[in-house]
């Protein structure tokens, strides 16, 4: 029975393993890894599969397509100490893309506070960073790692995204341990963020 689930990883058969290696794309041959939803509809099954270059890397902060102003005022909101910093849009938006060039610009102008990300999954592999995947870590939860986190001293989390009550309880508990808690919300607008907070049981966001 497919409906519903989701595989974290899958090879060319359709069959669940640790990654998948893909043969047959010449000489843009890499390693990828994916992840397939597929549920039931009135046609029979919906599959949806996104495919993730295990190469990828961050993209250069300096090359966002972004103003200097904004640029200057991202600089200066990373630096905050502790609170919880929120990148919305919509699916394909340029979040993750967003964050993880302020993550690694955030590596050199924060060079002595650990930082930390915890997502489902990892999407972009960082250097000087340290990166936990729920999903390569089965018996982990949020209240677990957020547990660990607090005794390594991590300055910055970045969780990979508020959707649901326990990421966003994970992320708002994070912030109230004197941390700066980074991750990203799917919004049309900034304003929308309050009613999407309390839409995942986030009593009073501001």
């Amino acid at each position: 029975k497919f409906a519903g689930h989701t595989y974290t990883s899958l090879d060319w058969t359709g069959n669940p393993s640790k990654d998948m290696n893909i043969n047959d794309l010449g000489e843009l041959n890499k390693r990828y890894t994916g992840r397939l939803q597929i549920i039931k509809n009135n046609f029979g099954y919906s599959p949806v599969l996104r495919i993730q270059d295990t190469e990828r890397t961050a993209p250069e902060f300096s090359k966002l397509n972004l103003s200097p102003d904004i640029k200057d005022k991202l600089n200066r909101i990373f630096m905050n100490p502790t609170g919880i910093i929120l990148i919305a849009g919509a699916t394909g938006n340029g979040k993750t893309t967003t964050i993880y060039a302020c993550l690694e610009n955030l590596v050199k102008v924060r060079p002595f506070d650990r930082i930390e990300e915890v997502s489902k999954p990892v999407e972009v592999r960082l250097d000087y960073i340290s990166q936990i995947s729920l999903e390569d870590n089965g018996a982990l939860d949020f209240a677990h790692v957020l547990e660990a986190q607090t005794r390594r001293n991590a300055k910055v989390i970045f969780l990979g995204e508020f959707n649901s009550s326990k990421s966003a309880r994970f992320g708002v508990d994070a912030a109230l341990q004197s941390k700066l808690l980074i991750s990203t919300i799917h919004t049309d607008s900034v304003s929308m963020i309050p009613d999407r907070l309390k839409g995942l049981a986030i009593s009073d966001p501001a």
